[in-house]
């Protein structure tokens, strides 16, 4: 009995690690020389019918660089890194099933096989948003990809806690930047 109460805990504290969380990814061109580069601008590509968000993504990201050390500037043309935001949402959907019955019993032998009656099957639909940012970096000279950050994460009905996520996956996003220590 004790094993099979380790067992569900287990279960439940690995379903609860998997929930709804902030998945976030980077990638850099190791070639690139971020410690060569000083000036930025950004701007939201792709947008994702958010006004208020879009703005506040942009400045939180700009604020973020600016902390780093980069200065951001007025045109694309004064930088040495365009930044570039694009935002999605989607509507999406899982099903789950959980049959039950019939039992069988039987055996070898005269009479074989039985069963103790019908089989069910309930299907469940759980129906969610989920949002994905992307942060593109290129270098506005060479015009070459240098870095890309991504959130994926299910969006809430509150707009706190899906501001909340979005802070978590900024901070995240550019904990290790620039990449290589570069300042």
């Amino acid at each position: 009995m004790r094993g099979w109460r380790g067992a569900v805990v287990g279960l439940a504290v690995a379903v609860a690690a998997c929930g709804p969380g902030v998945e976030v990814k980077t990638d850099y061109d190791p070639k690139a020389s971020f410690a060569g580069y000083r000036t930025f601008y950004s701007e939201v590509a792709t947008k994702w019918g958010n006004a208020l968000g879009e703005r506040r993504m942009q400045a939180a990201i700009d604020s973020t660089l600016t902390a780093k050390g980069w200065r951001r500037v007025g045109s694309v043309d004064e930088a040495d890194v365009a930044v570039v935001i694009h935002g999605a949402t989607q509507n999406n959907s899982s099903a789950t099933t959980f049959y039950s019955g019939p039992s069988y019993w039987g055996g070898w032998g005269w009479g074989g096989w039985g069963y103790t009656g019908t089989a069910y099957a309930t299907t469940q639909v759980y129906t969610y948003k989920t949002g994905s940012l992307v942060v593109d970096m290129f270098d506005v000279k060479t015009k070459s990809a240098i870095w890309r950050g991504t959130a994926d994460a299910e969006l809430s009905s509150n707009p706190e806690a899906n501001r909340a996520k979005a802070m978590d996956a900024l901070t995240r996003m550019f904990a290790k930047f620039p990449p290589g220590g570069a300042r």
